[in-house]
């Protein structure tokens, strides 16, 4: 079983391989952030909107193809939607409290592997090389680009910052009723710590497991996410995590 990871790197960490590649990815994160408390630009992950999971999809396997994100307010027609690869589309559900603000957001994106299969070298130059791979990578920027948007003062009061977050291993499903059923998303352990935990579904498409289901359901990667906005609610002590442990 994969254990949690911090969020940011301690000392011990950097010393190892895993550690190194895993700083090489924290460090392009931040290189690509706003400075100091300005508002994170549309192409991040930072805040939600539009095309957040059109990012996702950017960050997960690399590729520079356009990209058409489809933002769902009805859920049951999130459920129904099916991500493409000709042309590249994404689907989004934000999932919000009672006063609407967000608290995760579901993404429907496909695998590189996929894109690559129909659009040949031009779906990743490089190869794909440097792209996030994981959903728990991805909540990882997500949580350091909402710490990065953060104020100064705000970041020096902050109860929880990032080095203080745990993340769990993708809690990974083999169907879509699967990803679909509730789960913990966030919680405090036994010591306070916080843990976040990504839900994800991957069916590469040249599996051979999967090369008897319909070409729909075959070359997707679907991940349940922090929202920025929940995760900098966590950050700043203006939300709690309930004490329980995960699912």
């Amino acid at each position: 079983m994969q254990q949690p990871e911090p969020v940011e790197m301690s000392a011990r960490l950097r010393g190892t391989r895993a550690g190194a590649a895993l700083l090489l990815t924290v460090l392009a994160v931040l290189a690509a952030l706003p400075r100091s408390g300005q508002a994170a630009t549309a192409g991040g992950l930072g805040r939600t909107h539009a095309d957040f999971c059109a990012v996702v999809q950017r960050r997960l396997t690399g590729t520079p193809l356009p990209i058409v994100n489809t933002v769902h307010v009805d859920y049951q027609a999130f459920v129904d939607s099916k991500a493409t690869a000709e042309p590249v589309g994404t689907h989004q559900y934000d999932k919000r409290d009672v006063i609407g603000r967000p608290l995760r957001v579901s993404c429907k994106t496909k695998t590189a592997d996929h894109l690559l299969a129909v659009h040949g070298p031009a779906a990743l130059p490089g190869g794909g090389s440097g792209a996030a791979q994981s959903c728990r990578q991805l909540n990882r920027e997500i949580i350091l680009e909402a710490w990065r948007s953060l104020e100064p003062g705000q970041r020096a009061r902050a109860p929880h910052p990032p080095r203080d977050i745990l993340l769990d291993a993708d809690d990974m499903r083999l169907t879509g009723s699967g990803w679909l059923e509730p789960y913990t998303m966030v919680y405090a352990d036994a010591a306070g710590r916080i843990h976040v935990k990504a839900r994800a579904l991957r069916a590469e498409w040249q599996d051979w497991r999967w090369k008897l289901l319909p070409e729909a359901f075959r070359g997707t990667h679907y991940c349940h996410l922090i929202a920025p906005e929940h995760a900098r609610s966590l950050m700043l002590g203006e939300s709690a995590a309930p004490r329980r442990a995960a699912d």
